[in-house]
């Protein structure tokens, strides 16, 4: 790395064209100077300047370190200045959130990206566990989890609450016992087993979840209605996410009284604050949620 010190004392030198006046603004000797100078010569394996009499001509390789200088005193100044702007209409925006809470929420977010071009919105469906470990890595500003782990390392930010339930095909009744429920397939996606455990725990039913026929997988939300509604077998879902899918009119809510409400909170790093780009699209979320 080129030594900053030598190299300021080098921009200094070009701009004054005098080895006194560089040596009276940076409070040093002529002396001075002239060792920055050299030092950065031998550190660089270059010739910077040609010393004529008393003055000196800045030789090619100069030139080339000179522009450098400027460039890295310009990106320096820019960082400085950008730090001192928190605007919540520009800047990088990762989240992370269930694949029912993307396409939740989703819309708004473009539209607000759309209304302030200079933000650059990255949404990811995730489960909860990969949402945890992105807040510690540091890849997201926040996420959205329904579940609060105990670590004193995160804050949680109750948004609003989410019902839960129990998704056949038209026409399906409600599931009466284990036995029942055992004999038909749970349509996967990453979110499913997490929402059937809380069924269960609300239900009178008592069959251990390991025990269920699992049927297929799917991780995109859209399609995930898909396979309920052709009768291959249930889910569970927040309730929104009948409203939007193109499915949604040909699935049941079934075993009602099982629903469960459960609160969707934001998680992020604690003591830390959220610029105020990443508050401005929690409360578009929390308004969505609500």
């Amino acid at each position: 790395m080129v030594h900053q010190k030598w190299l300021k004392t080098f921009k200094v030198l070009v701009e004054t064209q005098h080895f006194t006046k560089t040596a009276e603004k940076l409070f040093m000797t002529q002396p001075g100077v002239s060792q920055h100078i050299l030092k950065l010569e031998e550190q660089l394996s270059s010739s910077l300047i040609v010393r004529v009499g008393k003055k000196f001509e800045i030789t090619d390789q100069g030139l080339k370190v000179y522009q450098y200088a400027k460039e890295l005193e310009a990106n320096e100044q820019a960082l400085i200045d950008d730090l001192q702007v928190d605007s919540p209409f520009k800047g990088e925006c990762a989240v992370s959130m269930s694949g029912s809470l993307c396409q939740l929420t989703y819309p708004e977010l473009i539209a607000w990206q759309v209304k302030y071009p200079e933000l650059n919105i990255s949404v990811e469906s995730a489960p909860e566990k990969r949402i945890y470990q992105q807040i510690k890595n540091n890849e997201i500003g926040f996420g959205l989890v329904t579940g609060k782990q105990s670590e004193s390392s995160f804050e949680f930010i109750e948004l609003g609450k989410e019902k839960i339930c129990l998704l056949g095909q038209n026409g399906m009744p409600d599931i009466k016992n284990d036995h029942d429920l055992q004999k038909i397939r749970v349509v996967q996606h990453p979110d499913v087993w997490h929402y059937i455990s809380l069924i269960v725990e609300r239900s009178n039913f008592t069959v251990e979840i390991n025990k269920l026929q699992k049927g297929p997988y799917i991780n995109q939300i859209d399609q995930i209605l898909l396979p309920v509604s052709e009768g291959i077998g249930i889910t569970a879902l927040p309730i929104h996410a009948i409203a939007s899918s193109k499915y949604g009119e040909l699935v049941t809510i079934i075993n009602r009284s099982c629903t469960v409400t459960q609160s969707i909170y934001l998680i992020k790093k604690r003591n830390i604050e959220l610029p105020s780009r990443y508050q401005k699209l929690a409360s578009i979320i929390e308004l969505c949620i609500s």
